[in-house]
């Protein structure tokens, strides 16, 4: 009979740090007497300890504990030998077993190393050597255990990087294959969804707008678990690589409908405590479970739009601050979103931001390319048509002034020459009177010429949008306005308006508007223009600052100085102001005439389409020029 003697110290053995939480040990022992010997041996360093009876019993407590170690006795009546020692390293090759009997055979003990076995005990059992066999054990167990878990660990991280790479890559050739953000932002999705990729079941992507809200742009996934089934299942069947997916446009993973409502979603900035508001301005990733936020985050009506109560909120962040948020779920396989989850989707997030960014400004410079070339263009058509403002303006300037100079002083002859003739009776001199009546009629009858020769030639009229011939006037001026140190601001109306004009009478009358407000503001300014209408009228407005005061002072001479009065002709200013005494003949030179004429040809134009033109000044001493045409 085996004796063993008990002792209340743990003789050497400790159980810290060398079982998980929930691990036991199991004594498997033939004879019943011994199992609780050994049960209470071990149980005083606080190993957790359960006895069995035979190998049934065993294979029974595996299917419901967690055994982390076998006191095995060799010879068990229902079970023994070599084959029980395979079985048992088959089943968990992390178990380990120490083997106890009471033959010492060494070809047994050899044959038991080979089968499995971490060591092999003689009975009677030394307390000594029990306790250091059974801490050996162990911690050569917990090693093996933890070089594994570090070696998968190592190789999780050379995995992340390889896939980090792969998507970084796959970010810069987008970039230069795409270089439009649409394309730019499949990408993205397409690596956050693919197995290949992060493995997301569903991933959208919402983007700042200017207004501080956060609109839906795209999103990425199956409608269904038996879709998701459907596109991977087929991806497989075709053979395609990620690589494929991401660089040839593999149509089968994206769902239109899904992009439809996604792009529907809008997150007002006035949320200011939605979790994706939160994410953007903390910089920070959320995971929502059970559609609930903490800490004052709330989710709003989004797990409603999602259909998903667990998921993953990750900040896009560019150098220049949070552009947007990436929402990912795993609604259809229901997979727990994890530490390592959000923390590689906050390292694809950080390069998917740069590749955003850059799209938006490659995007800005062909604008501001497509812009310029615009420009070039209108300066180009409209060099002509102003070099033909000028001399119409010319002509136009000359005749009023001829107009005015020379139509009282010939009518005051020609009445006169008529008096005398019926005044004097000598045939000689009524032949001379009559000479003069004769050519003061001659003469009137040229200024009449001289008139239409300067007046607008026939209209061609058409259906026209009007904010586009706005815009071209404005980008036909910009050299001048940035050379005048003027900023311009153009409003354009949220509705297309449409006229029925000549577009070159009337895109004559706005670069005429536009050129009155550099006239003046010859110190600069700011010129704000904006297109508007209602109640069957277009509405053309140039508001600009910082005018002279000479000029606010026409305005004001116009009228009350707030209520919209029609455009007067310049020759009835002097009625109002004495600007005869500021010319130089043969042309008007004062900054008023300039503007008064001008004007006054492009209320021409306007009033032979049916509409006009008010001037006022407001209150804050804005100068106004309001062109009214009729909606088409």
């Amino acid at each position: 009979m085996v004796e063993f003697r008990f002792a209340g110290a743990s003789d050497g053995i400790t159980s810290g740090g060398l079982l998980d939480e929930g691990e036991v040990i199991a004594v498997v022992e033939e004879a019943p007497e011994i199992v609780p010997i050994l049960e209470h041996r071990l149980s005083f360093p606080g190993f957790p300890v359960r006895g069995c009876h035979g190998a049934g019993e065993m294979f029974a407590l595996f299917d419901r504990e967690k055994i982390a170690l076998v006191l095995l006795d060799i010879n068990l009546s229902d079970q023994s030998g070599i084959s029980l020692l395979e079985t048992l390293a088959e089943r968990d090759s992390d178990l380990g077993i120490v083997v106890i009997t009471a033959r010492a055979d060494l070809q047994m003990a050899l044959a038991c190393i080979r089968a499995g076995a971490d060591d092999y005990l003689i009975k009677p059992l030394s307390r000594e050597l029990l306790g250091k066999v059974i801490t050996t054990t162990l911690t050569k167990r917990r090693l093996v255990i933890e070089n594994r878990r570090s070696q998968r660990a190592l190789q999780r991280f050379a995995d992340e990087r390889q896939f980090l790479y792969r998507l970084g890559r796959a970010m810069n050739d987008a970039y230069l294959t795409f270089h439009e953000l649409s394309g730019i932002l499949r990408t993205i999705l397409v690596g956050i969804t693919a197995k290949e990729g992060l493995g997301f079941n569903r991933a959208f992507l919402f983007l700042f707008e200017p207004d501080g809200s956060l609109r839906g742009r795209m999103a990425i996934g199956p409608a269904s678990p038996e879709e998701a089934g459907k596109v991977w299942e087929s991806i497989v069947a075709k053979g395609l690589s990620f690589d494929d997916i991401l660089y040839h446009r593999y149509d089968d993973v994206d769902d239109p409908v899904l992009n439809e409502i996604t792009r529907k979603m809008i997150i007002p900035a006035t949320m200011d405590d939605h979790v994706a508001m939160v994410a953007g301005r903390e910089r920070i990733s959320i995971v929502i479970s059970g559609g609930q936020g903490e800490n004052g985050v709330s989710t709003h009506d989004l797990p409603a739009m999602l259909g998903c109560d667990h998921f993953l909120v990750t900040p896009l962040i560019s150098p220049h601050g949070a552009i947007g948020v990436i929402i990912a779920d795993n609604r259809f396989t229901g997979a727990t979103i994890s530490e390592s989850d959000m923390r590689r989707l906050e390292m694809f997030a950080s390069q998917a931001s740069l590749a955003i960014e850059r799209s938006r400004l490659h995007q800005e410079m062909l604008d501001k390319i497509a812009e310029l070339e615009k420009v070039t263009r209108e300066l180009a058509r409209t060099r002509h048509l102003i070099v033909d403002m000028e001399r119409y303006s010319t002509i136009g300037h000359m005749t009023a002034q001829l107009a005015h100079d020379i139509r009282n002083p010939l009518a005051s002859i020609g009445a006169a020459a008529s008096w005398l003739e019926k005044k004097c009776d000598d045939p000689y001199y009524q032949r001379f009177l009559k000479i003069i009546v004769k050519e003061v009629s001659r003469v009137e009858s040229t200024l009449k010429s001289m008139s239409a020769f300067a007046s607008d030639e026939g209209l061609s009229l058409a259906r026209r949008a009007l904010t586009p011939l706005v815009e071209e006037a404005l980008l036909a001026l910009r050299p001048e306005l940035q050379a005048a140190a003027i900023v311009s601001v153009f409003i354009r109306s949220s509705d297309e308006i449409f006229v029925n004009v000549d577009a070159e009478k009337m895109r004559e009358v706005f670069l005429l508007s536009i050129k009155n407000a550099i006239l003046a503001m010859p110190e600069g300014g700011s010129l704000r223009v904006e297109v508007d209408h209602g109640d069957g009228q277009a509405v053309i407005l140039f508001r600009h600052k910082d005018c002279p005061n000479n000029y606010t002072d026409y305005l004001r001479g116009c009228g009350d100085g707030k209520a919209m009065m029609p455009l007067q002709h310049p020759d009835n200013i002097s009625a109002k102001k004495d600007i005869q005494g500021q010319t130089v003949e043969p042309f008007h030179d004062s900054l008023l005439y300039k503007l008064a004429l001008s004007l006054a040809m492009a209320r021409r134009i306007v009033s032979r389409h049916g509409g006009n033109i008010f001037l006022s000044l407001s209150e804050e001493g804005d100068a106004i020029a309001r062109v009214v045409l009729p909606e088409a």
